[in-house]
C-alpha cells in the first residue's frame, strides 16, 4: 500500500550521524536537493520535532519517525536511514525520556488523512519480530530496499 513510496535514492545503509541536529541538517540538504522537500522542511521538521517527539521505543527496536506538515512536500516519501550508531531521540508523548534509534523513517506525507494509517501501518511492521530480525541481518542499501518495499 505505502510501498510506492520507499524510493531507492532515499534509502540509507549504514548511515552515521553526530546527533538529531546532524542528523536533520544532513538529510533534509539531501531531500531538498532530490526535490522531495520545499526550502522550509528543515526549520519546519525540526520545530515539529521539538514540540511532537517522533521517538518509538517498540519491544525489539527502537525507531524515529520524524515528519511535518504537507505544504513542506513536494513529493510524497518514506526516507529511510539504517543507522550505523543510533541517534538519541525523544520518546513519543514525553518531553524528557530519550531513547537511542537505531532505524530513522523520514515520512512526507502530502495528503494529512494518510498519516494515520501510515504510522499505524510502521508500527505494525516494526513490532512483527520476524520484521526485526531480517532488518537487523541486512548487509546492505539493496537488501533494505526490497525489505521496505515487501512490508509496506
Amino acid at each position: 500500500m505505502y510501498s510506492k513510496l520507499v524510493i531507492p535514492e532515499l534509502v540509507f545503509f549504514g548511515e552515521s550521524f553526530d546527533d538529531q541536529e546532524d542528523f536533520f541538517k544532513k538529510s533534509s540538504k539531501k531531500l531538498l536537493e532530490l526535490g522531495y522537500v520545499t526550502e522550509g522542511y528543515f526549520k519546519a521538521v525540526v520545530e515539529r520535532e521539538a514540540s511532537y517527539p517522533t521517538g518509538l521505543a517498540l519491544e525489539n527496536i527502537s525507531i524515529a519517525i520524524p515528519h511535518t506538515n504537507p505544504e513542506f512536500i513536494v513529493n510524497p516519501f518514506i526516507a529511510a536511514y539504517h543507522l550505523r550508531n543510533a541517534v538519541a531521540f525523544t520518546q513519543m508523548a514525553t518531553r524528557d525520556v530519550t531513547i537511542q534509534s537505531e532505524l530513522i523513517l523520514a515520512l512526507g506525507i502530502k495528503e494529512p488523512q494518510e498519516q494515520v494509517g501510515m504510522l499505524s501501518k510502521i508500527i505494525e511492521v516494526l513490532n512483527d519480530p520476524e520484521f526485526v530480525k531480517e532488518y537487523q541481518s541486512l548487509s546492505n542499501q539493496e537488501q533494505l530496499v526490497k525489505l521496505l518495499k515487501s512490508k509496506f
